[in-house]
Formats: structure tokens, sequence, C-alpha cells
């Protein structure tokens, strides 16, 4: 397995595209504390603002389970709003314009 791991590069960008979206997360949950705590209208925001809607929120409520008994819904969304922020910030790094 170690062997697996050795050949395995990261891909270029991530690193900066991880920070933007660690960035943007802390962001929020400043502003969220700031306010005296995250707010579910702020979070219900912060999951659209990456496409993630009422039915997203539902399949993750069902899906879940199978994935892992023991796994944190909050945590699972936590990845996924990460991943798709990674996702968003080299999409659009890719698709500038030079300059």
């Amino acid at each position: 397995m170690d062997e697996i791991f050795a050949t395995l590069q990261e891909p270029e960008g991530v690193e900066p595209a991880l920070a933007a979206a660690l960035d943007r997360i802390e962001d929020f949950l400043a502003v969220q504390r700031a306010s005296g705590g995250i707010d579910l209208e702020a979070a219900e925001a912060l999951q659209l603002s990456v496409g993630l809607d009422e039915e997203c929120r539902v399949l993750l409520r069902e899906r879940l389970p199978e994935i892992s008994s023991n796994a944190s819904a909050g945590s699972v969304l936590f990845g996924l709003i990460l991943g798709i922020s990674i996702g968003e910030a080299r999409r659009e790094e890719a698709t500038a314009p030079c300059g």
C-alpha cells in the first residue's frame, strides 16, 4: 500500500485552493461568532453558496448511516463544503484570464 501512495502526486494548485476554502470558512465563523453564535439561516446560506440545498441535506441524512454509522453529519457536511469550495477555486483559477 505504501508503494501506491509513494507514486501518487498532489495535483497542482490544491494547496492555494485549500487555503482559500479554509479562509472562506474561517471568515464565515468569525462573523457568526461576532454575532453571538452560528445562526441556522447563515449556515444554510453557506451550504447554498456551494450548491448544497435541502434536497442534498436530506440525501446526506438518508445515506450517511449506510456509509458510516458513527459519522457526524456536520463533519461530513463541512468536508463537502470544503471540497466543493476547493473545486470552485481551482475552476475559477483555470478559467481566469491571464494578464
